[in-house]
């Protein structure tokens, strides 16, 4: 009755007693709370209640975080592209009217049909319309009017979901027999409508909340099958808009999606421009080459001779206009939205990102057809190649785990006053702490009976390994424990009483063991003068379109690749000595392109180490045709046993190439006194 923060019954005969309520069971329990959709969670009242049920801790699930919000993890939209999870860039196309913009959504879903028709699966591509509410003009009844009557629409492919109607409630719209290939609303769709086959968007409305905005364009984004299409065109999202109903819309939209949870540099990336389109054929593309961007300037502007090229500079109709039609360095970006009225300058910046964007995505070698393929490291093991895996290694070294574990006094030890020390074996260095008597086992509960063999099968259930059977594991245990009664002399009743730390102790040292296995052979298996390595293009790891899948991006500036085999640059700062390596590959005439090569992703190239894999940061394809791998080392990292090993790997893949690739540890400054810039020069002489 006395617990804190319990509700308590404020009136009646048993006032002031603990209520019995669910509330108050929640309290004592103190729950893990999961909030999903936790975008919608942000009343007073949800904080309430956190607060009544005493939550341990809660976890919230959203695409939308407020901006105080503790994320713990973020994933990335380039991160859900590339596991095939979602459509991207979005087509934005501005029409002069909404009913133009209501007729290219319509052709546009027709050529997806098209496409979708020669699909490994059933793909029937939808659209949906944003109406406009019923005090405003183009309501959905004005919308599906216009859909049957101008555009010939029967009317069962239309569905209507708004607050009165649900048209869609109790409709299977995956079912190949469903007729419905439009669907007009007015806000947000429920939360959970994932109808992947969502392809266009097309809103008449000229009032559009955000949340309401975000919610629907979020709609048409998921991939059809979380797996990507075979047409180029059914991975990506359509918008029509029309610039009466959305002015700005590039800039609206590029800000939907970053408070959406994009980053600036995704939605940069994510938004692409187009022209409206004649009627398409069943031969016509959807995708067109990046239109020329076209600024309004209110003065002259001097641009770098470098970026001249890109930029048309002129009069019309009595206007300064410059018209933007290739990629610009970060000085000649400046240059141009210094020129701009002040008043514009904040969408003129949106849409010159984008158009940057745009271009990149044109020219970069993966968007160009061109093939990206590393000859991988292998192991010819019978006749047959293999990527060596880590336990390769312990096949190698031949490893069974072999007793008695020789623990030293360093290793476990039990002091003479009886009180117990755990001693335990982290990444090979020895960590010793007092353990307290909450952690101690009370003696009052020690079976005195206890044999070496019942301790022994104590510890084999505790310690299973998945490589190790149980009946090797029971002997490596009993012989231990043989060890220590016999050689340490430490008496059965205190390791029963310190059984808990023993396990500890053990755990560690079969890892040790293992490690120092696989060691030796990593070792014997890449290094010995007959080992059996192939580097070939058989296991070749392959740059595919849709499997760069960084965290984070370069921000762009102040320098502008040109040569990234992808349209943007993952996991690259923009000061460094990193960023000015990767500059000096871009950069070199021999560098045909080039790609910063993602740690610890499986899509990207890596070669075995001891104990795990090395991702080296940048891998380059030559002009010549040769494969270019470089690791770039700061100067505190020189000569560390990490540092010597990826060395060494690193050589002999380049060795065993048969002069297809070439290796380099880059330094600031190498042993011979050379610079980064003459390190490179001189490997692709």
């Amino acid at each position: 009755s006395n617990a804190p923060g319990l509700e308590k019954i404020d009136r009646g005969d048993h006032q002031g007693k603990v209520r019995f309520s669910f509330a108050n069971l929640m309290h004592l329990h103190r729950p893990l709370v999961i909030v999903d959709e936790a975008h919608n969670n942000s009343t007073g009242l949800s904080f309430e209640v956190f607060q009544r049920i005493n939550a341990s801790c809660v976890i919230e699930f959203t695409a939308t975080p407020a901006d105080n919000s503790n994320i713990l993890h973020r994933v990335s939209a380039t991160e859900l592209k590339a596991e095939e999870m979602i459509k991207l860039p979005i087509v934005l196309t501005e029409h002069a009217t909404w009913e133009e913009a209501v007729r290219d959504s319509i052709l546009t879903r027709e050529r997806l049909a098209q496409l979708a028709q020669a699909d490994t699966n059933y793909l029937r591509p939808i659209i949906l319309f944003q109406a406009e509410n019923q005090a405003q003009d183009i309501t959905w009844q004005v919308l599906k009017d216009h859909l049957i009557t101008n555009e010939n629409i029967p009317e069962n492919k239309i569905a209507v979901v708004t607050g009165d109607q649900r048209e869609l409630d109790g409709i299977n719209l995956f079912d190949p027999n469903c007729p419905i290939d439009y669907v007009i609303t007015v806000q947000a769709l429920k939360e959970g409508w994932d109808c992947s086959f969502a392809y266009v968007f097309c809103s008449v409305a000229k009032i559009h909340s955000a949340k309401d905005v975000e919610q629907i364009l979020g709609r048409v984004l998921r991939m059809p099958y979380a797996k990507r299409r075979t047409h180029q065109e059914l991975n990506r999202a359509y918008a029509h808009v029309s610039s009466t109903s959305w002015p700005n819309a590039i800039k609206q939209l590029h800000d939907k999606l970053v408070s959406m949870g994009f980053e600036k540099e995704e939605a940069d990336a994510s938004l692409e421009t187009a022209q409206p389109t004649l009627p398409l054929s069943a031969t016509s593309n959807i995708i067109h080459e990046p239109p020329s961007l076209v600024l309004t300037l209110q003065q002259a502007a001097t641009l770098p001779e470098a970026d001249k090229h890109a930029v048309i500079i002129e009069h019309k109709d009595g206007v300064l206009i410059a018209k933007v039609t290739g990629l610009l360095s970060p000085e000649a970006q400046e240059t141009l939205l210094s020129a701009v009225p002040p008043e514009h300058k904040e969408t003129a910046t949106v849409q010159l990102n984008t158009h940057q964007a745009t271009v990149q995505r044109a020219i970069a070698p993966v968007n160009r057809g061109e093939q990206f393929v590393i000859p991988q490291l292998c192991l010819n093991l019978h006749g047959e190649l293999t990527l060596p895996e880590t336990d390769t290694f312990l096949d190698a070294a031949q490893w069974t785990l072999t007793g008695p574990a020789r623990l030293t006094a360093n290793e476990f030890s039990l002091n003479e006053d009886g009180k117990t020390f755990e001693i335990d074996i982290q990444d090979g260095h020895i960590h010793e702490r007092f353990v307290s008597t909450s952690e101690q086992m009370n003696l009052d509960l020690v079976d005195a009976g206890w044999t070496d063999l019942q301790l022994s099968r104590w510890l084999d259930k505790r310690l299973r390994q998945p490589d190790v059977s149980q009946p090797v594991l029971l002997e490596f245990i009993r012989r231990t424990i043989t060890f220590i009664l016999d050689e340490r002399h430490i008496p059965i009743s205190a390791l029963v009483r310190s059984r808990f730390l023993l396990e500890k102790v053990l755990q560690a040292k079969i890892k040790a063991l293992r490690e120092t296995a696989r060691r030796q052979g990593y070792q014997a298996s890449l290094f010995t003068q007959n080992a059996p390595v192939e580097v070939t293009f058989d296991y070749g790891l392959a740059f595919g379109p849709s499997t760069y899948e960084p965290r984070s991006f370069y921000p762009g500036r102040p320098y502008v690749f040109r040569n990234h085999f992808y349209p943007q640059v993952g996991e690259l700062k923009n000061t460094g000595e990193e960023f000015e390596c990767a500059k000096l590959l871009d950069m070199h005439p021999k560098v045909k392109f080039w790609v910063r090569n993602i740690e610890r992703s499986q899509h990207s190239f890596r070669l075995p180490t001891s104990t795990d894999y090395f991702y080296p940061d940048f891998v380059a394809m030559l002009t010549d045709d040769r494969i270019l791998v470089v690791e770039y080392k700061g100067e505190f990292l020189r000569g560390t046993p990490d540092t010597e090993e990826k060395i060494s790997i690193g050589e002999l893949w380049a060795s065993k190439s048969k002069g297809k690739g070439l290796f380099l540890m880059a330094w600031k400054k190498d042993d011979k006194g050379r610079s980064l810039s003459q390190q490179i020069s001189d490997l692709l002489k």
